[in-house]
């Protein structure tokens, strides 16, 4: 029954949701078969390389030795230089130089849908009308949660999964240049921060309890996420490894911090599913209109917003190494912040009895 009470208000949305993963599929499968074809027309014939290979070297297009090499250079996806796929690399080279990639604005869309769907059942009270049936509130959660959790890791699977295939049957595989196992690693990688996207974006649209706050922080989010993951990952690197001549990794660009990055990913979203659901049974209907609609929380929130002011605001030597003393002014600042979120309501309460007295 709470199964179909719940599938009956959300069904349209789960299938809008469904039906642009496919769109989406569509699209990466059209542009890197356009992408290829565009390539194949913009580059020289062999007469056309041949006569670029007579000329001076300073005026030349190309320093390819040989027309092969010219061709695999021009045409070639997940590349870098020329090189071709690694059978047991995760990521491809470039992964961003090719159509199938570690997309920011699909993860944008799956943290927009965990935001919608909470909080459209919560303005919408909804959540209200579910919590006075006899169903438990846990039982609400899971219901919710997983049918469109399920949808966002079986359509992301599928997204990768399809559109790599399209991409085989459209594009010759060895100017794709794009092996199984990292088909495999970029499914992995793109289902494990999609999970993660969708469940911040369902945390915040229920745990929040104004608009306008919603959206400051949705879009904060958006912001700081890349800058954070880069920061934090670069002193996990610096830490464990020792050097400060490592890459910094980010979001689409994971590099050396695959591994490190997927597994936190993982634990996360693992972590805000079990917060959700505890919160969730709970929520006070009474407070449904503060900031904060769980203000036990408060701490943790602070916690969170510190970790990722440190992440955010790095501070780095000329030598790119992460400097303590440089990074946590902004974790201060968040800290002080909380203090005053924290005992706010006192002090309003005596700055009104002040004014009161003064005037």
């Amino acid at each position: 029954m709470a199964t179909r009470l719940i599938w009956r208000r959300h069904r349209w949305l789960w299938l809008v949701a469904a039906l642009l993963m496919l769109l989406y599929t569509g699209n990466v499968v059209r542009s890197g078969a356009s992408q290829y074809n565009d390539l194949r027309t913009s580059m020289m014939t062999p007469q056309a390389f041949a006569r670029d290979r007579a000329k001076p070297d300073k005026d030349r297009q190309t320093g390819e030795q040989t027309y092969r090499a010219y061709k695999d250079h021009w045409l070639m996806f997940y590349q870098n230089y020329g090189e071709e796929a690694v059978d047991h690399a995760l990521l491809p080279t470039g992964v961003a130089n090719g159509p199938l990639t570690i997309d920011l604005f699909y993860l944008l869309g799956l943290f927009l849908l965990g935001l919608v769907v909470s909080a459209w059942d919560h303005f919408g009270r909804f959540d209200r009308f579910l919590m006075a049936t006899r169903f438990t509130r846990r039982r609400i959660f899971w219901t919710r949660t997983g049918g469109y959790l399920g949808l966002v890791i079986g359509g992301t699977i599928a997204v990768n999964g399809l559109a790599a295939l399209g991409l085989h049957l459209l594009i010759p595989a060895h100017y794709l240049n794009l092996s199984g196992s990292m088909v495999l690693g970029l499914t992995l990688y793109n289902t494990a921060l999609a999970a993660l996207g969708f469940t911040t974006g369902l945390l915040f649209g229920m745990l929040c309890g104004r608009v306008w706050l919603l959206a400051a922080l949705a879009v904060a989010t958006v912001v700081v996420a890349d800058q954070t993951v880069q920061g934090l990952s670069t002193v996990w690197g610096q830490l464990t490894q020792g050097t400060a001549s490592l890459s910094w990794a980010s979001l689409a660009q994971p590099l050396w911090a695959y591994w490190p990055l997927m597994i936190g990913y993982v634990i996360m979203t693992i972590a805000l599913l079990i917060l959700g659901a505890w919160s969730y049974t709970q929520l006070s209907l009474e407070q449904d209109g503060q900031a904060l609609i769980l203000p036990r929380l408060r701490p943790l929130v602070v916690a969170i917003g510190m970790v990722v002011a440190f992440g955010t605001f790095l501070g780095t030597d000329q030598h790119g190494r992460f400097v303590l003393g440089n990074s946590i002014q902004a974790p201060l600042i968040v800290l002080a912040l909380g203090v005053l979120w924290a005992f706010w309501p006192q002090l309003a309460v005596r700055l009104r009895a002040w004014r009161v007295q003064h005037h």
